[in-house]
């Protein structure tokens, strides 16, 4: 086990020397974040990933987002199937490589056939679910419900000069990430994605609900959120999933 050296957190932003196998905008995210013990956080990641940690201390965090003009490769988008509303809850890991990535408790999207092909391709923990998403006089609310249960996230950017994190800052660790893990029948997956540095803006945060900690099987943080960030969005290359090293 070797945990990332600081060139390897600014080298993954570099474009992987691949074929795309997909494209996809991402808009109006917010990324709010609660502080975990490590010890905590490694009990929740199944063998292979190690949790990754700033100044030692674990992040889990919350993104809602508009998945914007998805498509295969090169292709147009498919009219039904392109544009989807996504709230996701994670965590930050690395490999034995010390390889830094992103590692998914849950994906909710309002989307089954895109569930079942994440799920089936990615072996991602997608979840089809009822989200709707409005953006309305700059604000941006999401309403979930996953089964019988609801989470709410409203919030409004701060109108001001974007800027991109700091390398090695701590909005650095938790935005600026290439690569996710995923486990399937005891093997672990890495999946390698490429786009320009997040733009970022300060955000009020009206509501967000931590119920999805809840839904997940983990524990609800105790206090307020630790870190709070927006980002209008970027365009994103996807690329296929491979064999991580245990």
């Amino acid at each position: 086990m070797m945990r990332p050296t600081d060139d390897q957190r600014l080298r993954i932003r570099s474009r992987p020397n691949q074929i795309t196998i997909m494209r996809q905008s991402w808009r109006d995210l917010l990324f709010v974040h609660w502080a975990f013990s490590k010890e905590y956080v490694q009990k929740t990641l199944p063998e292979g990933l190690f949790v990754d940690t700033f100044n030692d201390m674990a992040y889990i965090g919350i993104v809602p987002f508009f998945l914007k003009d998805l498509r295969i490769g090169y292709l147009p988008g498919i009219p039904f199937l392109k544009d989807f509303n996504e709230i996701n809850l994670r965590t930050y890991v690395y490999d034995a490589n010390g390889t830094p990535g992103v590692y998914f408790y849950s994906l909710d999207i309002n989307s089954l056939l895109a569930t079942l092909g994440a799920r089936i391709y990615f072996s991602l923990a997608y979840f089809h679910s009822s989200i709707v998403g409005v953006k309305q006089a700059g604000t941006v609310q999401f309403s979930l419900k996953r089964q019988q249960e609801t989470a709410e996230y409203i919030y409004r950017p701060i109108d001001q000069q974007a800027f991109a994190a700091k390398p090695l800052s701590l909005e650095f660790f938790l935005v600026e990430r290439y690569a996710l893990f995923t486990e399937s029948k005891g093997k672990l997956y890495r999946g390698l994605i490429h786009h320009q540095p997040y733009p970022l803006n300060q955000v009020e945060l009206v509501q967000g609900d931590t119920n999805l900690f809840v839904w997940d099987h983990l524990m609800p943080p105790q206090d307020p959120p630790s870190h709070i960030i927006y980002s209008r969005g970027v365009d994103v290359e996807i690329f296929n999933p491979s064999r991580a090293t245990l």
